[in-house]
């Protein structure tokens, strides 16, 4: 290890980037490997700018920008160049004085105002916001620094209209405060079946999350947004940060009615001391019998929910508000909240969900069944699904067709065959066909296969050449 070390670790002028370097990378050693590293956390630096003369500055500076070692301004440091009682003069011509790439990273939104990042931008020349707090892979994109005002901006948005302008965090409890941002995800955001890449990250980052088909108007944040179950876990577990509610993100396996296990992502949630788990995803596409069946409940009621303790971040940086980490949850309460958000929805809100959820379940099995062959792609790489399945134009299509007589009015007709997916699966084309919001077209699906090495031209001609013949 040491031989290895020493042969990856250039050598550097100032003795505090030497120290710095070989730290981290005994550190990062310990977890993967011994690859050298190339970012440096700004707050070890600045925090004890004032103890190194005039050389050791020189030299610190020089070593960042002859080696191109990153900058992550983190959270920490955030704080200091917020300090107004300290040498900001000083911090601005230090760090002006490095010429390589200037990021910001935290580990939450909550970390970083759009105030503090105005300030921030203005003095330095910054090349993404990262927060990594969710989906490693969405995470690793990072946001520039107008996309991170827009999810800043919004997220802020949905908590003045979750809990009303004159919210006051010490006047409620933990819990009420968590049961109306739940309510407030649950209701305005959608799960996404629209097309995206072959991992879906646009659907599974906070920018897809905070800022897709919302809008701001009158000062008010409108709109439904949009993502997939990794999207909606981790959106939610930064609103939580931003409410002073301990959350963690979480990834692991579902099961399906055909007793397989999809890959999926949730969060955990810690109310009054007590660790409950939530599914904002399931609640938000009514797979639960009841509205919000799947929030805040044990590791008993969330038996068909298996964490994946094998999944372990790849941040960029590897800082250590990045580092890998292994899941070690601790368990949760024993006690069930029951219905916990019985008073969130009167007989109107049951009475809608009971039609939706109604019009979906006739859909739902057919769907969990299909295009087999994506799925397990899926789930051999570890992508999260979830097993939602159909808009609720759809599903409203869906329901309509059942009619014997009202899906013969014209206009009902029309509808139902632009939205029945009944109608779509006859057609004879070979449109676009959804799965579960994840790969959606044969061409992401040859990719996929592909990708994983399982891609047989011949193979997957002569299936497609039967599927036609069959629908002929």
């Amino acid at each position: 290890m040491e031989n290895n070390m020493e042969s990856n670790t250039p050598k550097f002028s100032s003795q505090f980037i030497t120290n710095y370097i070989n730290k981290k990378m005994v550190d990062k050693a310990n977890r993967t490997s011994s690859q050298k590293i190339t970012q440096l956390e700004l707050s070890s630096v600045i925090s004890e700018l004032y103890n190194f003369d005039e050389k050791e500055i020189a030299n610190i500076i020089n070593d960042i920008n002859n080696n191109n070692i990153k900058v992550a301004i983190d959270p920490e440091a955030i704080k200091i160049l917020g300090d107004k009682n300290a040498d900001q003069q000083g911090y601005n011509k230090f760090i002006n004085s490095i010429n390589t790439t200037k990021n910001i990273q935290v580990s939450s939104i909550s970390e970083l105002s759009t105030e503090q990042l105005t300030d921030i931008s203005g003095r330095f020349n910054i090349n993404k916001v990262y927060v990594n707090s969710g989906y490693d892979v969405a995470a690793r994109k990072g946001y520039s620094v107008e996309k991170y005002m827009n999810i800043k901006t919004n997220a802020d948005l949905m908590i003045k209209t979750a809990l009303g302008k004159n919210f006051n965090n010490k006047s409620m409890s933990q819990l009420a405060v968590f049961k109306k941002i739940y309510k407030y995800v649950v209701d305005n955001t959608k799960y996404d079946y629209g097309e995206e890449n072959i991992q879906c990250l646009a659907s599974r980052n906070l920018d897809h999350f905070f800022t897709k088909g919302r809008f701001i108007k009158d000062g008010k944040l409108q709109g439904k947004g949009r993502a997939v179950c990794s999207g909606f876990a981790d959106g939610l577990k930064n609103l939580c940060d931003c409410l002073g509610i301990e959350s963690e993100y979480v990834q692991g396996y579902t099961k399906k009615s055909d007793g397989k296990l999809a890959y999926h992502a949730w969060i955990r949630v810690k109310i009054d001391g007590k660790w409950y788990n939530a599914d904002p995803t399931w609640d938000s596409g009514k797979v639960g019998l009841t509205p919000f069946s799947y929030c805040l409940k044990t590791d008993e009621e969330f038996k068909n929910h298996q964490i994946d303790t094998s999944y372990i971040p790849d941040f960029i940086g590897y800082s250590s508000i990045t580092a890998a980490r292994s899941y070690h949850y601790e368990p949760t309460t024993k006690k069930s909240l029951g219905n916990v958000m019985k008073n969130e929805y009167d007989t109107a809100y049951a009475f809608k969900y009971s039609a939706i959820r109604q019009a979906d379940k006739a859909q739902r099995k057919y769907y969990e069944h299909k295009n087999k062959e994506e799925l397990a792609v899926l789930s051999e790489n570890k992508v999260p699904t979830n097993i939602t399945n159909i808009s609720f134009k759809q599903r409203f299509a869906d329901f309509l067709n059942r009619g014997k007589y009202i899906k013969r009015i014209p206009f009902v007709k029309n509808f139902v065959n632009k939205n029945c997916t009944q109608v779509k699966k006859e057609e004879k084309t070979q449109n676009v066909q959804k799965d579960q919001g994840l790969y959606r077209t044969e061409g992401h699906l040859k990719e996929a296969l592909i990708r994983t090495g399982r891609y047989h031209e011949n193979s997957r001609n002569t299936q497609l050449k039967e599927k036609e013949e069959k629908q002929k």
